[in-house]
């Protein structure tokens, strides 16, 4: 007849914060669970079946608790262990100095193959949009694995990756390269900070960013809602048919911030505007009901209503 959830501190010796508890009720009885963490997916650590019945002799009613029941009972589901298993290889990766800086010179020969890429620390970083000369510090928002993204992107869509970098910094057709009324902060984006906030974008949208990482604007990480739930539960499903799923959801992403970038003004102080309309398009999509493989991310974007 009805249910509900809500929260209970967690248990001591747990380390703080919350767990979720959940009560559904069937006719006269009530079951109620605990889970070991914020989420479903922790597994259930206890529960109760209640009984209301009405005492002898017109007492009122009395709760009876006819099952308890404590420990581990909720295995993940297969789409759950899919995204699991993703998120811990490649959420919350830092910067190795070993490995990473070779990444980021064969994303510079793919992005200008005739160009020799710059040293380490380097102002020529700028050229496919890192903020300074020192890339490293651009990935703290959604860790390493924007690099890898973005490098798949280079290696497997070279040619849309180029266009799309050379749109990122063009500006609007007819414009003097000299022109005076230049908007403050001139023309384009940082085309790789662009792509490291899609990466952003992308794992707020599935729940995947660390707490530490998702601050205050993320409230659907430790509340989570309808629509993020069913992001997650779609991707985990993608991940299921396709351990690549997250590139090509991230391919997708990027694609319709181009498009939508080359609908406006291209100013770079209407970046967030324009990035606010990808936003929900991504999300349309992994909640479109012909969703059934990564294939069909890229043309479920493109069926959104654009505003």
């Amino acid at each position: 007849d009805a249910s509900g959830w809500g929260r209970l501190p967690a248990r001591t010796g747990d380390g703080g914060g919350e767990r979720m508890v959940l009560a559904a009720k069937f006719e006269e009885r009530t079951l109620l669970l605990a889970f070991s963490g914020e989420a479903a997916e922790q597994g259930i650590d206890m529960g109760e079946e209640v009984v209301i019945s009405e005492e002898s002799g017109g007492a009122g009613a009395a709760e009876k608790v006819t099952r308890r029941f404590t420990g581990s009972f909720l295995r993940p589901l297969p789409w759950q262990a899919a995204i699991a298993s993703w998120a811990k290889s490649n959420v919350a990766l830092r910067w190795d100095e070993e490995a990473h800086p070779a990444d980021l010179q064969e994303l510079w020969r793919l992005s200008f193959p005739d160009q020799e890429p710059p040293a380490r620390k380097d102002a020529r970083w700028n050229a496919i949009g890192f903020q300074g000369a020192d890339p490293s510090t651009d990935f703290r928002g959604a860790g390493m694995v924007a690099l890898s993204l973005m490098l798949a992107l280079a290696r497997d869509h070279t040619q849309a990756h180029c266009a799309m970098m050379a749109n990122s910094s063009a500006s609007p057709a007819g414009t003097p390269p000299d022109a005076k009324d230049a908007p403050v902060g001139g023309y384009g984006y940082p085309y790789t900070c662009g792509l490291i906030n899609v990466t952003h974008m992308l794992m707020d949208l599935a729940l995947l960013l660390p707490a530490a990482a998702a601050g205050s604007q993320n409230s659907s990480a430790r509340f989570p809602n309808k629509r993020a739930a069913s992001c997650r539960r779609a991707l985990g499903g993608l991940l299921l048919q396709d351990a690549t799923a997250f590139q090509a959801l991230f391919v997708a992403a990027t694609k319709v911030l181009d498009e939508e970038w080359s609908k406006g003004s291209r100013k770079y102080m209407s970046f967030n505007a324009v990035f606010d309309k990808v936003r929900p398009r991504v999300r349309a999509a992994l909640r479109h009901p012909e969703l059934s493989g990564p294939g069909d991310l890229e043309r479920l974007m493109l069926l959104v209503p654009r505003t």
